[in-house]
Protein backbone atom coordinates (compact mmCIF):
# COMPACT_ATOMS: atom_id res chain seq x y z
CA UNK A 1 0.00 0.00 0.00
CA UNK A 2 1.04 3.14 -0.58
CA UNK A 3 1.41 6.26 2.19
CA UNK A 4 -1.51 8.09 0.69
CA UNK A 5 -3.97 4.40 1.00
CA UNK A 6 -1.96 4.42 4.38
CA UNK A 7 -3.00 7.78 5.33
CA UNK A 8 -6.63 7.43 5.00
CA UNK A 9 -6.86 3.89 5.65
CA UNK A 10 -5.77 5.32 9.43
CA UNK A 11 -8.14 8.11 9.16
CA UNK A 12 -11.15 5.41 8.81
CA UNK A 13 -9.87 3.16 11.38
CA UNK A 14 -10.02 6.04 13.74
CA UNK A 15 -13.33 7.46 12.47
CA UNK A 16 -14.90 3.91 13.12
CA UNK A 17 -13.27 4.07 16.97
CA UNK A 18 -14.83 6.76 17.09
CA UNK A 19 -18.29 5.38 16.29
CA UNK A 20 -17.69 2.28 18.29
CA UNK A 21 -17.14 4.58 21.42
CA UNK A 22 -20.07 6.65 21.07
CA UNK A 23 -22.34 3.78 20.42
CA UNK A 24 -20.80 1.58 22.85
CA UNK A 25 -21.13 4.34 25.53
CA UNK A 26 -24.95 4.85 24.99
CA UNK A 27 -25.15 1.00 26.49
CA UNK A 28 -26.08 0.65 29.73
CA UNK A 29 -23.50 -0.87 32.46
CA UNK A 30 -25.67 -4.60 32.18
CA UNK A 31 -25.62 -4.30 28.64
CA UNK A 32 -21.73 -3.92 28.53
CA UNK A 33 -21.78 -6.63 30.78
CA UNK A 34 -23.74 -8.86 28.93
CA UNK A 35 -20.95 -8.40 26.50
CA UNK A 36 -18.15 -9.46 28.96
CA UNK A 37 -16.22 -6.17 29.56
CA UNK A 38 -16.64 -2.93 31.64
CA UNK A 39 -17.30 0.97 30.48
CA UNK A 40 -13.42 1.24 31.54
CA UNK A 41 -13.01 -0.93 28.56
CA UNK A 42 -15.03 0.45 25.73
CA UNK A 43 -11.66 2.19 24.36
CA UNK A 44 -9.48 -0.93 23.83
CA UNK A 45 -13.08 -2.68 22.63
CA UNK A 46 -13.65 0.03 20.21
CA UNK A 47 -10.78 -0.19 18.69
CA UNK A 48 -9.86 -3.53 18.43
CA UNK A 49 -13.66 -3.77 16.38
CA UNK A 50 -12.15 -0.66 14.17
CA UNK A 51 -9.30 -2.79 13.04
CA UNK A 52 -11.06 -5.99 12.53
CA UNK A 53 -13.02 -4.37 9.69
Amino acid sequence: MSRFSNYFSGVSERFQAARFTQVLSEMSDRQLADMGFSRADIPRHAREMAHRR
